[in-house]
């Protein structure tokens, strides 16, 4: 008998654009590619490694144990683990779940364990788990009362700014716990003057050299073509995502071309397409910065 624990996150456009402040943007679009990855400094990985869990996300040719987990899928905000026992299993999905809730309150997921004869059978039970689980509610944190002060710009529950919050913006007073959560680590890593995501989609020869804006309203001439000059300018954000609907075509085909392979050349060929993915898109983002 083989366990999964297959783990998605949702509705990831929402969730960027909530506050409509570019740096919140930023932070957040940051605090998201450090979640899920197959490299130390994600927090699927310190999850893993605070709760004592052996994996093979760092390294997939790791040998086989009964506890061992392995990955099929880490990259872009979705994960998906295969073990022999189940218990492991649970152990992640306890603290990965409770590490989502307090690092992104209000990010909505979806999460399944599921088990089967083999792989694809396992697999196949997971999806099904996925999307029924799609169509139940989850109650959010904080959870917003009768009377209560609410973030103005996203109209969630508010919770007093800390210090280093403030410090990334103008804003006083209350705003929602995530962006909280994304000024604090604007300031904590100097998302101001750098930032791990922009400088991964950077092409080598233009390090240093790229000036990434931060803020809508000094960084951007806008033209304002209304006629009444009282209102502002129109301001519209581009954003460039990988089909979601197309990529699970894909998948489903790869599942299609496997269904006769071992176990270990199915697990091996999602792994190698979710890093080629990975690779893909750092590729794909160099190469469009480095033409405009």
């Amino acid at each position: 008998m083989l366990h999964c624990y297959l783990f998605e996150a949702k509705a990831i456009q929402s969730y960027l654009f909530a506050s409509g402040k570019l740096r919140d943007i930023i932070s957040a679009s940051e605090r998201l590619d450090r979640l899920i990855d197959s490299t130390e400094d994600c927090a699927l990985y310190k999850v893993l490694e605070n709760a004592s869990l052996e994996s093979d996300l760092i390294d997939p040719e790791k040998p086989e144990s009964h506890t061992l987990i392995r990955f099929l899928r880490c990259k872009g905000g979705a994960f998906y683990a295969c073990c022999n026992s189940r218990e492991p299993l649970v152990t992640l999905r306890s603290l990965w779940t409770l590490t989502i809730q307090q690092l992104f309150p209000s990010l909505e997921f979806t999460d399944a364990l599921s088990q089967g004869d083999d792989l694809p059978q396992a697999l196949k039970e997971g999806h099904q788990l996925l999307a029924a689980n799609r169509n139940t509610p989850d109650v959010k944190f904080p959870v917003g009362k009768a009377i209560l002060a609410r973030d103005p710009r996203t109209g969630k529950p508010g919770v007093p700014m800390s210090d280093m919050a403030k410090r990334a913006s103008k804003d006083e007073g209350y705003c929602d716990l995530d962006t909280e959560h994304h000024r604090q680590a604007y300031q904590l890593w100097d998302m101001r003057g750098s930032a791990a995501l922009q400088d991964n989609f950077t092409p080598n020869d233009l390090k240093g050299r790229v000036h990434y804006p931060i803020d809508f309203d000094h960084d951007f001439n806008f033209q304002n073509d209304n006629t009444d000059s009282s209102r502002e300018a129109i301001k519209d954000m581009a954003l460039i995502h990988i089909d979601g609907n197309g990529l699970g075509i894909i998948l489903r085909q790869l599942n299609q071309v496997l269904a006769d392979k071992t176990p270990e050349a199915y697990r091996k060929a999602f792994r190698h397409f979710s890093d080629a993915l990975g690779k893909a898109t750092v590729i794909a983002a160099q190469r469009a910065t480095q033409f405009v």
